[in-house]
């Protein structure tokens, strides 16, 4: 079953890859993707492979040499996504003969689209699970840098209320869906806090930061899909709080958690590329690229850190 996926997946790329110079393609593309998908896995795979790309199309970039040549897509964490855009653009620039599509749409679809062989590299923004090797054993992880998670609150809650708020009373408020102590006292509530809808490196980290799992979350908590729904559902409504990637914060028109004040609230997590089996020639020179130091300044640039930045 798993080679008829990976064969199936294998096709998709294929039809995308010739389909991509014209970008009003994506999305149809995508729409066929996703009716493969649900004949060969059932419902539940749909929200991972939709995840993947339909909410993304807007942000992808693809960058070609004009004479063709060799391609590269690239998919999944919405925190990885912006370095690994300009990784793409810097890449192609230095291998003119050569182009790449790179999209989001969250860690669990880069783990899926890597396997099923949709694409030649998946991004995830933590490691992968024992659950997704023991599914998927060919995947090979490369860490290239890593992000921070940060607490996350709309611009009216002062900072002294929110620097006041605690693990265990952020952990009753996502679990349980309980505003308790200073979470109470900044006026939040379970209506205007804000989590993932999609599978997340970003949520499993916040999560495990709280001692839970994401699973664990309480139905009232309202999901945004990656990093940018969650930034600008806090924008958006007073009293609010959410989480997201350390880079989506800098210079948003947002409170932080002050980190040097309240260091238990943030979780430090890789930021990995995986390939399905061996990787390619093409995709292994993509990696390399991404973890040299002269990249340093691409992650620098989106508010992440590099190999070779403490």
């Amino acid at each position: 079953m798993r080679n008829t996926i990976e064969k199936i997946g294998a096709g998709i790329k294929n039809l995308f890859n010739g389909l991509i110079e014209d970008t009003q393609a994506v999305s149809p593309v995508m729409a066929t993707l996703v009716l493969i998908v649900v004949a060969i896995t059932g419902a539940a795979a749909v929200g991972t492979m939709t995840g993947a790309f339909s909410d993304d199309v807007g942000r992808q970039i693809v960058v070609e040499d004009i004479h063709g040549g060799s391609g590269l897509i690239i998919a999944g964490s919405t925190t990885v996504q912006p370095v690994t855009e300009r990784l793409a653009e810097a890449f192609m620039r230095e291998n003119p003969g050569v182009r790449a599509t790179v999209q989001g749409g969250g860690s669990g679809a880069g783990v899926t689209s890597t396997a099923m062989d949709v694409v030649d590299i998946g991004a995830i923004s933590r490691n992968a699970t024992a659950d997704e090797l023991a599914r998927h054993p060919n995947l090979r992880a490369v860490q290239i840098g890593r992000s921070i998670v940060v607490v996350i609150a709309h611009s009216g809650i002062t900072l002294a209320d929110l620097n006041n708020i605690n693990r265990i009373e952020l952990r009753e408020l996502y679990q349980n869906g309980t505003a308790v102590g200073n979470v109470s006292a900044a006026g939040i509530t379970a209506a205007t806090t804000f989590r993932r809808a999609d599978s997340s490196g970003t949520q499993d980290s916040f999560a495990a930061m709280l001692g839970i799992r994401a699973d664990q979350f309480n139905g009232t908590i309202s999901g945004r899909t990656g990093n940018a729904g969650v930034l600008a559902a806090v924008q958006g409504a007073r009293n609010s709080i959410g989480f997201v990637d350390i880079g989506f914060a800098e210079g948003a028109p947002i409170r932080t958690i002050t980190i040097s004040t309240n260091a238990t609230l943030r979780a430090d997590r890789p930021l990995n590329l995986l390939t399905n089996g061996a990787p390619s020639a093409l995709e292994q020179a993509f990696i390399d690229f991404a973890r040299l130091p002269g990249s340093i300044q691409h992650f620098r640039d989106v508010g992440m850190r590099s190999m070779f930045c403490r």
